[in-house]
């Protein structure tokens, strides 16, 4: 049984998302050029009460809040840090350790020379399977920190995988979101210093400066075909 959710955002000069319920998954369907990750953010906040979604009768199974390392992008880092004033936040998160930056040059010579990429592409595959997240600090249950008795602290102002996060997503809002979060992440070293924003000019995220200002479409490209070629070199 199929359905059909509109999405109209009238916040942002009428960008338009498109999403659609089919077989108890959420999927998108379309977004207009000017549709931001504030107003997927939006459309899938909306959908979530869609009676054929398992979110519309959510008893707080927790998958998301135990099982899931959702990561935490650079703009959350930041307001985070400007809500607590702590410059560390050691207390909330857990950082990876920073990434080599001579491994990611070498990796991405090596994927330009021997499958004749373009370096952005190279780049892209080399991040999307080298991203070690930056995570909310579990608590000694195993929940997030914010967790308590079943409910989020924390709701209002959670990091944007939190919110963007659907326990049955269709194919295409699964894929998107896997790329939103590979780019996040880099972004979020940048935001640490750990690689300067040069680095990472092809990066959405990089070139703005809240999610109202990041397009979807600077994430939807297909690197499928790229990303069969390189099974065996990661």
């Amino acid at each position: 049984m199929a359905g059909h959710i509109d999405n109209r955002s009238i916040d942002h000069g009428g960008a338009m998302v498109e999403l659609r319920v089919n077989d108890g998954r959420l999927d998108l369907d379309a977004y207009s050029p000017d549709a931001t990750l504030e107003d997927l953010r939006a459309a899938v906040e909306a959908a979530r009460s869609d009676p054929m979604l398992i979110t519309a009768f959510c008893a707080g199974c927790g998958r998301c809040c135990y099982h899931e390392q959702l990561p935490l992008f650079g703009y959350d880092l930041i307001a985070m840090r400007e809500r607590t004033g702590d410059a560390d936040l050691g207390e909330y998160v857990v950082f990876p350790p920073a990434p080599s930056l001579a491994e990611r040059s070498a990796a991405v010579e090596d994927l330009m020379r021997q499958h004749g990429f373009d370096r952005i592409t190279a780049t892209l595959l080399f991040e999307y399977n080298a991203a070690d997240p930056i995570t909310y600090r579990k608590s000694n249950s195993g929940s997030c920190a914010f967790l308590q008795n079943g409910f989020c602290t924390n709701y209002s102002r959670r990091a944007y995988t939190c919110s963007l996060y659907v326990c049955a997503m269709g194919d295409r809002l699964a894929s998107l979101q896997e790329r939103i979060v590979r780019q996040g992440v880099w972004h979020s070293y940048s935001v640490e210093g750990w690689i300067a924003e040069s680095e990472i000019a092809h990066n959405p995220f990089a070139s703005a400066t809240s999610y109202r200002d990041v397009l979807i479409a600077g994430f939807d490209d297909d690197l499928s075909d790229a990303l069969e070629k390189l099974f065996f070199f990661f």
